[in-house]
């Protein structure tokens, strides 16, 4: 054999064995999706029987497959007056897929009745959702939503939202995954009403998968922008309130660690109430010391409730529940639970007040787990509040009611108040500002280090 030929025939063996390596690439591309979809479906069927699957066919071809599902809703025997909803997942296998190095790439698309696609123009005009997934060969997804603007006019008002587009992406562990959330923005108004107005929104989050709980209580971070809100108008001949909020940013992080969960969430901004601008809005809540084990035997009997088909889902059903999980509530109680706005304050006319309160249980023991629930929590709640206003604030105030608009008589009246206040033990004063702490814990209350009575309760 010359050169050439020999060259030849070597490129040709390369180019068949290229080509019987792609194809065997892809037929186990296509396996694992196939597998992927089943092992989704049985999950789906076994974990929520409400939810019947009624059609299940995957059709597929070498490089690629269409799988097409039918969910029917309801616990009853199916039928045409159960609601349904069919997918269709057009998937391309990789390992290259759309010109992209992946194990696949999915498009799902809901299938819709013609008459109900119609009505859906009307507000959607011609564009549809639709969400492309590509699965990596690693096993990681990574997911692209996008639904388009919707706007809807009626007789007593107008609807209007911008377009979303979300983003979601699971490592090939199935461990951690990031989600993104943009919208343009929306507004809502009536005739005879309000109207609201949203700004750009914009969410970035990460979660990590618990070990034991799965994504239920997953840990994680996220932050997220809302560019403007705003509310305005009002009925006919009424007092309307004018409302903004601008440039607010939500920052939240949430750890699951020795199966006590914590949770904190914030929020900054400023805005304007009525003409009234205020410089700086800061807001943070939080939730720690939370038991989850008895906490997921709840969620799990409420979810079971709700979707097993087994019973009721009245309200004397829901309330037979609920008392049949109130000793697994109690034990919720069992590291000191706290919920708290941990701080409310706002900066307006260059003065900063703020308030915050906790809500807990403290040093709860086995024995209160057997005390009647009403007896438990007078025993170990604990309740604390604090509170720091600027004088100039309640001046302004009193100005705004009085009749006369009179500021002499406005200060003498507010040297009377302050003087009951501070005499009553109620708040401390350094002369520009009014402070106050209250506690309640073992039955009794402080205000200021100071016992105090409690209204109703015999002493």
């Amino acid at each position: 054999m010359n050169k050439i030929g020999l060259a030849a025939g070597i490129a040709a063996g390369v180019v068949a064995l290229g080509a019987a390596g792609y194809a065997g690439t892809v037929h186990v591309a296509g396996n694992k999706v196939q597998a992927a979809f089943e092992t989704s479906l049985n999950e789906l069927k076994t974990t929520v029987p409400a939810l019947k699957v009624t059609k299940q066919e995957y059709s597929r071809s070498f490089f690629g497959a269409v799988a097409t599902t039918v969910i029917e809703f309801g616990c009853g025997e199916s039928g045409a007056s159960n609601p349904r909803l069919e997918i269709r997942n057009t998937i391309q296998h990789g390992p290259f897929a759309s010109g992209r190095y992946a194990a696949a790439l999915v498009q799902t698309e809901l299938v819709l009745p013609p008459e109900i696609s119609k009505e859906l123009g009307k507000f959607l005009g011609n564009e549809r959702p639709t969400l492309e997934t590509v699965i990596g060969m690693d096993g990681s997804t990574d997911s692209q939503l996008f639904f388009p603007g919707v706007k809807i006019q009626h007789d007593k008002g107008a609807f209007q939202m911008e377009p979303i587009r979300a983003g979601f992406n699971l490592d090939g562990s199935g461990q951690t995954i990031k989600a993104n959330v943009d919208l343009a923005g929306l507004s809502m108004s009536e005739i005879d009403g309000p109207t609201i107005k949203l700004g750009a929104v914009q969410t970035r989050g990460e979660s990590r998968k618990s070990p034991t709980y799965g994504w239920l209580f997953a840990s994680g971070t996220g932050e997220g922008r809302i560019a403007s809100i705003s509310a305005s108008g009002g009925k006919a001949g009424a007092p309307g309130v004018e409302f903004a909020l601008n440039d607010l940013t939500i920052k939240t992080v949430q750890e699951l660690k020795n199966d006590l969960i914590e949770q904190k969430i914030s929020y900054t901004g400023s805005g304007k109430v009525n003409g009234k601008a205020f410089e700086k809005f800061e807001m943070e809540v939080g939730v720690r010391r939370i038991y989850v084990p008895p906490l997921v035997k709840v969620v799990n009997a409420m979810l079971d409730q709700l979707f097993q088909c087994k019973a009721s889902l009245d309200d004397q059903a829901m309330l037979k529940l609920l008392q049949s999980l109130e000793p697994e509530l109690k034990k919720l109680a069992k590291y000191n639970p706290e919920y708290g706005v941990d701080k409310l304050a706002v900066t307006y006319a260059g003065h900063r007040g703020e308030i915050g309160y906790t809500l807990g249980l403290e040093n709860v023991t086995d024995a209160d787990f057997a005390l009647p629930t009403e007896e438990m929590l007078k025993q170990r709640a604990t309740i604390k509040a604090k509170a720091k206003l600027p004088i100039a604030w309640l001046k302004e105030a009193m100005l705004a009611f009085s009749p006369n608009n009179d500021p002499a008589a406005v200060d003498a009246q507010l040297a009377g108040a302050l003087q009951m206040i501070l005499s009553g033990g109620f708040a401390t004063s350094d002369g520009t500002m009014l402070s106050s702490e209250a506690l309640y814990r073992n039955g009794v209350l402080t205000v200021n280090g100071k016992p105090m009575p409690i209204p109703g309760k015999q002493q």
